[in-house]
């Protein structure tokens, strides 16, 4: 059966992280299931891509192109929207946060999968499974 897993944006930044190798290997590892179906935003594209675009990363933004051509898009529409309207008022969730956990409802996805501490608001949301790579 095909997993279905939002990833957010510091697991695919954390791929990359040599100098942090134990949490690289973790995020490697999430990013890459062959048994998973794999979600993302329009939020996560502008979390990820401008730094190393900017500082001419050319493999950086290959790797992450390379990533997103293998996953779904949830587009930011008025469903995503209000949707994360809710989970910030219900959950006191950050807003790009939000953003994450409402597009991986609308995904139909198991879980979103971060590199966040368990300490942060979007855990507490009852609609997604939320677990860390930490």
């Amino acid at each position: 059966m095909t997993k279905k897993i939002y990833i957010d944006s510091c697991v695919l930044i954390l791929a990359l992280k040599a100098s942090e190798d134990a949490i690289a290997s973790r995020a490697i590892a999430e990013i890459s299931q062959d048994d998973a179906e794999y979600f993302f935003s329009p939020v996560t594209v502008l979390e990820v891509m401008p730094a190393p675009m900017r500082n001419g990363k050319h493999e950086q933004v290959e790797f992450y192109d390379a990533w997103f051509g293998t996953a779904k898009q949830i587009w930011y529409d008025d469903t995503v929207h209000q949707n994360a309207v809710e989970q910030a008022t219900k959950h006191a969730i950050q807003p790009l946060d939000a953003v994450h956990v409402a597009s991986a409802i609308v995904a139909g996805a198991s879980e979103l999968v971060t590199a966040e501490k368990a300490t942060k608001p979007m855990f507490t949301s009852t609609e997604m499974k939320v677990r860390s790579i930490r």
